[in-house]
């Protein structure tokens, strides 16, 4: 049993053994099963992944509710025929992972890795690498054995649900479960598949830290759905800053609508709360919903009229020992950064 990476690799060494034998010893044990269920299971776990990776690029899926997502799988799979700048290898990896994500979103059946949410990663990665090296099937399920083995060490020391801690907490262990699997194909020590895994430092816009503001710290997370926003907001709030300022741009009329309350609810985390516009994007405007609804529900909140506004409201009462923290799907980084711009210059 391992409980961590350092644990992993000290098996590793001690047994003189790779890391797929380690954690593949390691699940034999905790599930009481042999070598050869063991591979039965990977298998089929991996056709699943490899079902779902071409459904979406054959037939576009329904999903209703969600059509916006539709067809995109096929329509990167026709990019990638042209001359592209990132060339085959990676444009083939968007479509696969595409092709996951809408027959997730169309209810098929798709390998959770290690969500749902971020069910495309993995596969993607795995199928085109293990395309490219011309990779055996016991290759490719030992890499898979590897990836699996790091996941479940993110699950003991942390989280990989995005409803407690992001859509970062899903796409970040995926990318990293991915980095440690492609480097197992391509003969990766395990020390090197370690390395690999800790490499992803996480996408943009996720916590992402952009300087300062009259000494307070600016940062700038994708967070716009409730359960989001209060996993991040319920973090920020245990890092032990004097205050926690949240600038947060709502999106779409119809969740600022349907989910008022829960937003009411959550906005009420910070020690202020600073109300943007709503960024309708591809709705038209709805008069029956705006910002100011919105602050009117939340004690001591900020309502501003743009993007420029919350960040001289910011520049005018940040303080040193503050965290400030926008948030949002949209153009809200935006204000994140003209609220550092005189820091960086």
């Amino acid at each position: 049993m391992y409980n961590s990476v350092e644990e992993l690799l000290e098996r590793a060494k001690t047994e003189n053994k790779r890391l797929h034998e380690v954690i593949a010893q390691n699940e034999m044990s905790i599930s009481d099963i042999s070598e050869e269920m063991l591979y039965d299971r990977l298998e089929k776990h991996y056709q699943t992944m490899v079902a779902s990776a071409a459904k979406a690029v054959n037939a576009p899926q329904d999903m209703p509710g969600v059509d916006f997502i539709k067809g995109q799988s096929l329509k990167q799979a026709q990019y990638s025929e042209s001359q592209t700048l990132g060339g085959s290898y990676l444009n083939n990896i968007m479509t696969m992972a595409l092709s996951c994500c809408e027959v997730n979103a169309g209810m098929g059946r798709i390998c959770a890795a290690p969500t749902a949410g971020a069910c495309g990663i993995l596969p993607a990665v795995l199928i085109e690498t293990s395309r490219k090296l011309n990779s055996t099937k016991k290759e490719i399920l030992d890499a898979l054995l590897v990836a699996a083995g790091f996941g479940a060490i993110f699950v003991r020391n942390s989280t990989v649900s995005g409803a407690e801690g992001g859509c970062q907490a899903e796409v970040g262990a995926a990318s990293a479960m991915a980095a440690a699997a492609l480097c197992h194909l391509k003969g990766g020590a395990p020390e090197q598949c370690a390395a690999a895994a800790a490499s992803f430092k996480g996408a943009g816009r996720r916590f992402e830290v952009y300087g300062e503001c009259n000494g307070a710290v600016v940062v700038d997370d994708y967070a716009h759905h409730p359960t989001e926003l209060r996993a991040t907001l319920n973090t920020a709030k245990e890092l032990g800053y004097k205050r926690l300022i949240a600038v947060h741009q709502p999106f779409t009329y119809s969740r600022t609508k349907m989910l008022f309350n829960d937003f009411v609810d959550v906005l009420k985390i910070p020690d202020v709360a600073v109300i943007t516009p709503i960024m309708g994007s591809r709705e038209p405007n709805d008069p029956t919903i705006t910002s100011a609804k919105l602050a009117a529900q939340i004690p001591g909140s900020v309502l501003v009229d743009s993007l420029e506004a919350a960040a001289d409201w910011v520049k005018q009462n940040a303080r040193e020992g503050d965290l400030v923290i926008t948030l949002g799907c949209g153009d809200i980084y935006k204000a994140s950064k003209m609220m550092v711009a005189d820091n960086n210059k």
